[in-house]
């Protein structure tokens, strides 16, 4: 009678084919100031510290690392407003929080303008820390008035 379709759920690497599609999936979210603004060129500069989630073939969202010696940042972590509701964007911090430890960096954080993730990131072991305490080439080139809230969580 009916067939019914699997869900393929899969996690790779960003490729630089995928980065147009890619940025006009995101560049409304960044034009409302949700996401940090960032052109192609940056995108194409970060290829290799991005991660994808593919939903059947599509992408669902992405997340990423930048090392600070120690600390890894994690970024880029959004996921596609069509598949929100599905634990992806959880599915993708913790998949960021593995690669950190396996990489074994001592922490991690990510910066964020959204009060509405604020307990998300409690619940899930991050603590709340001042701009100050992250490395300062962090915010090098970080847009003057764009008021990030700053997370953290050990993972040695």
């Amino acid at each position: 009678m009916f067939k019914e379709k699997k869900e393929v759920i899969e996690f790779c690497s960003l490729v630089e084919k995928d980065i147009p599609k890619l940025y006009s999936l995101m560049e409304p979210e960044m034009r409302q100031g949700r996401l940090l603004p960032r052109s192609i060129k940056d995108i194409i500069g970060i290829t290799k510290s991005i991660g994808v989630l593919r939903y059947n073939g599509v992408i669902a969202g992405t997340i990423g690392l930048v090392p600070y010696g120690p600390w890894a940042e994690i970024i880029m972590w959004w996921v596609n407003v069509k598949y929100r509701g599905r634990s992806f964007s959880s599915q993708l911090l913790h998949a960021a929080i593995n690669e950190a430890k396996t990489k074994l960096f001592e922490s991690v954080f990510l910066c964020t303008t959204s009060v509405r993730i604020n307990d998300y990131l409690l619940l899930n072991g991050f603590s709340k820390i001042h701009k100050d305490n992250v490395p300062k080439e962090k915010w090098q080139g970080y847009p003057e008035g764009r008021d990030a809230q700053v997370f953290i969580t050990r993972l040695l």
